[in-house]
């Protein structure tokens, strides 16, 4: 086999791998395109999968206030930077689950 026909059979072994691979990228982006985008909507206030601006806005709140807070005041007592750090993260934990109840409570 000369330089000339190998080369011909690897531009066609190219081209044949290419195609291959393009041809699964494009289902691959297609079938997640279906998961992603096929969901049914749900308007806020309706089901298990209300998610409003109003919940968001809640739970973003709830978890900056209390983990400022917690931060601030392990700083105030003393702590040291790595323990008022553990201690904010919790408080942001807390601070996400008091957002959520509050728009439980109020705006649901």
């Amino acid at each position: 086999m000369n330089t000339a026909e190998r080369g011909s059979l690897g531009e066609a072994g190219f081209a044949l791998a290419r195609q291959f691979c393009l041809s699964a990228l494009r289902d691959l982006c297609r079938s997640w395109s279906a998961k992603r985008f096929s969901r049914p909507y749900h308007a806020p206030g309706q089901g298990d999968f209300s998610t409003s601006i109003m919940n968001k806005l809640c739970i973003f709140v709830g978890m900056f206030v209390v983990s400022t807070a917690v931060g601030l005041g392990a700083d105030a007592l003393g702590c040291s930077f790595f323990t008022s750090f553990l201690l904010s993260g919790v408080g942001a934990m807390v601070g996400v689950w008091l957002g959520w109840v509050v728009h439980r409570r109020y705006f649901f």
